[in-house]
């Protein structure tokens, strides 16, 4: 195809935080994205305006308004939050999926999430993960780009791949990080997480926003030693009324500088090297944020949930073992103890990475704000 003969189909607009905030398809007007807690919860463009009503992660509700015309939804969903019928007062509408979740224009495209709960491209019909971060082909059923975390890291052998192939049990809301849908404890009478507790539903839905006092808490894993659960960070650069409690990964203990939770070889191939780079990459992020926090030790800036999630499962899983249950891995094999521990110090490194990449952007949004008013 010749370059005359190219037409941009569609335009995407992103923020400071490498968030997909807006698109503009050819020929319509341009559609604005706002997030809470990393998930989507309203879009707006010229004429219509539509808002996801949430518990956590679970989507409930949608409600569109046109020119003044407000219809809500009610969208039942099953436990990949993937919504399987939208009802509204005259109608009810039932959508189908495979198991990597493609669907066709006749199983139902009412409902503005789609597969595990992610809204699907206009223009394409791919998921655009992570809010924006990489495309994930249903038809195909693979990634569009590579994962930066393959062939060693945590991306798995296959950097393309969708789940490891296993789009049933797993899921991918970053486009880098698998979460297990279900988590089986075979202790009886010691449950891995404690979910029995949530915040109560804000049904007003006169702000995308609320106190972050109302948001449920992130799993506790052994509170009195290694307390993790913390507020959620909050949008603004300084918040007006700041938490008490410092977030997750101010309370991370410092790194152990005589010990490696990753091992590396003498003669590295190419791909090795590509990881090793990440890896020094991640180590420094790790000692910058650790200087940090010697300087704000009750600073709330904190890494994403899915990132913490990981640590929580990796502590869990930890816990799990010294009781005297077993943990199997992906591929089926039973875990010791000394590769959960390196699990967890892994857990932590991200976790004080990602935590500094945050205070990274914050830095840039103040300094581009510090020029727009010079100008």
């Amino acid at each position: 195809m010749s370059a005359s003969s190219k037409n941009i189909l569609c335009r995407y607009h992103y923020d400071p935080l490498d968030r997909l905030t807006g698109l503009t398809p050819l020929g319509h007007p341009g559609t604005q994205r706002f997030y809470q807690n990393n998930e989507l919860v309203n879009e707006i463009d010229s004429e219509a305006q539509l808002t996801i009503v949430r518990n956590g992660e679970q989507p409930l509700a949608q409600r569109l308004s046109v020119i003044g015309v407000t219809e809500t939804t009610l969208l039942a969903t099953d436990q990949q939050r993937s919504p399987l019928a939208a009802v509204t007062d005259t109608d009810l509408q039932r959508m189908a999926y495979t198991a990597y979740g493609h669907r066709t224009g006749e199983s139902g495209l009412s409902s503005l999430l789609g597969f595990n709960g992610e809204r699907p491209e206009p223009i394409t019909g791919h998921y655009l993960l992570g809010q924006g971060n990489r495309a994930f082909n249903p038809v195909l059923m693979r990634f569009n780009s590579p994962d930066e975390l393959s062939p060693f890291g945590d991306g798995g052998i296959n950097a393309y791949a969708y789940c490891g192939g296993d789009p049933v049990n797993w899921y991918d809301p970053t486009g880098n990080v698998l979460i297990k849908i279900f988590k089986i404890d075979f202790l009886i009478g010691n449950p891995v997480l404690d979910l029995s507790s949530s915040a109560p539903l804000d049904l007003s839905l006169k702000t995308i926003t609320r106190p972050a006092s109302q948001l449920p808490a992130v799993p506790q894993i052994n509170p009195q030693t290694f307390p993790i659960a913390g507020p959620a960070l909050t949008n603004t650069v300084t918040p007006s009324a700041a938490p008490k409690t410092p977030s997750v990964a101010a309370r991370l203990p410092p790194r152990q500088r005589a010990t490696r939770p990753y091992s590396r070889t003498a003669n590295p191939t190419k791909n090795q090297k590509r990881v090793y780079a990440f890896e020094d990459r991640q180590a420094k992020r790790v000692e910058l944020w650790e200087r940090f926090v010697k300087r704000n030790p009750d600073t709330t800036i904190d890494a994403s949930r899915e990132v913490r999630r990981r640590l929580t499962d990796a502590l869990a899983n930890l816990d799990f073992s010294k009781q005297g249950g077993l943990v199997l891995g992906d591929g089926g094999e039973v875990l010791n103890r000394s590769a959960l521990r390196k699990a967890v110090s892994r857990a932590q490194l991200a976790v004080k990475a990602d935590a500094w990449k945050k205070v990274q952007r914050l830095r840039e949004i103040k300094r581009a704000n510090r020029n727009i008013r010079a100008q």
